[in-house]
């Protein structure tokens, strides 16, 4: 029934949305481990956000795509809408990477 549905949770991690994933969990067990996303809002107000997003990976121990973005000032946005669209499209993700410098080498430290 579901096969080849895209789903998008928001904050999957606590609240609403993990309420939304546990049962998500519970209906369709395919559905919960379909491919998941970290998308950082807001990092231009945080002149640390590559470090703090580094710290959050790996505390997860997040092996999946992770992107950084800012609504606002329209960072990081291009990236993240071509990817969703490309796996939409194609049902295929690439292993996203922090574009910047600084969260590389956040990330890798």
């Amino acid at each position: 029934m579901l096969e080849g549905k895209l789903a998008l949770v928001t904050g999957a991690s606590r609240g609403i949305g993990h309420a939304i994933a546990e049962e998500l969990r519970k209906f369709d067990p395919s559905l919960y481990r379909k491919p998941r996303w970290l998308v950082f809002n807001k990092v231009d107000l945080a002149p640390d956000a590559a470090q703090r997003i580094a710290a959050i990976v790996r505390a997860l121990r997040w092996k999946g795509p992770f992107f950084q973005v800012s609504a606002i000032s329209g960072e990081g946005c291009r990236t993240v809408c071509a990817e969703a669209y490309r796996f939409i499209s194609t049902g295929k993700e690439r292993a996203a990477r922090p574009r910047s410098r600084a969260a590389r080498a956040a990330a890798e430290s």
